[in-house]
């Protein structure tokens, strides 16, 4: 069963040559033994087709947890001071919860959903309330606030570290060396063109900085064709260019 950024690749990059291509005639077969996820018969051209995807990397406690990871965690914890405080009869009215990746969260969590509910239980009776500040985590402070009363839950919004333009395009470069050189060395047997879509889970660069990370990694003369994904509206070839069908 192919996971949810490999379906996503896929999608997106069957729209892009339908967009590219719009005669082209596109089926897709996946084969019994990976790799790779797909092989892909564009016309009388058949491919090969392998999704995989970037994200940034967050060092939380000495170890590195990919940024999806740490926000699902923290998006899990925050369902749970929700539905604590439906347990409790305290939750009336809507809340938001100001967080950042969270060193240790697991010793953390007990002391933390704590803090919320005596928040949420104080400030039950009113329309509203004042933000307060549960400390702070680097820059991040974290926070709660009760916005209005007509809705009833518990949401977050998760904040990450700032980067400046340079320092993101140097993690990006690292990223794309890296799934390059690995890529190449897992396809190394297969013998049709590779296609290799790659999901932006990283959500700092855009799309011209793709191009020129690319274009200084050697290892994308391996495949025919590497395309950014990012939808709903960002995806796009990113090498070698429009005419890779062509090639």
């Amino acid at each position: 069963m192919k996971r949810r950024h490999e379906l996503i690749c896929r999608e997106e990059f069957e729209a892009i040559v339908a967009r590219t291509y719009p005669r082209a005639h596109l089926t897709w077969n996946e084969p019994e033994q990976d790799p790779p996820d797909w092989y892909l018969r564009i016309d009388n051209a058949r491919f090969a087709v392998e999704a995989t995807s970037i994200t940034e990397e967050l060092k939380l406690a000495g170890n590195a947890i990919p940024s999806p990871s740490a926000s699902m965690a923290l998006a899990e914890f925050i369902d749970n001071v929700e539905q604590a405080a439906k347990d409790l009869g305290v939750l009336s009215g809507a809340y938001l919860v100001s967080l950042c990746p969270i060193p240790n969260l697991q010793q953390h969590r007990d002391g933390l959903q704590s803090h919320f509910l005596q928040y949420i239980s104080e400030t039950r009776d009113v329309a509203s309330a004042p933000e307060r500040g549960l400390g702070f985590i680097g820059n991040h402070e974290l926070t709660i606030t009760k916005l209005h009363d007509d809705a009833t839950y518990v949401a977050e919004a998760i904040s990450f570290e700032t980067k400046s333009g340079q320092e993101a395009q140097e993690e990006l470069q690292r990223y794309l060396s890296a799934v390059l050189a690995t890529k190449k060395h897992k396809l190394r047997n297969v013998a049709e063109p590779l296609i290799l879509p790659i999901l932006d889970a990283y959500h700092y660069s855009h799309i011209a900085d793709w191009k020129l990370a690319v274009a200084n990694i050697s290892e994308r003369s391996a495949f025919r064709c590497i395309a950014r994904i990012s939808p709903p509206n960002g995806s796009e070839v990113i090498w070698p260019g429009a005419d890779w069908l062509k090639g």
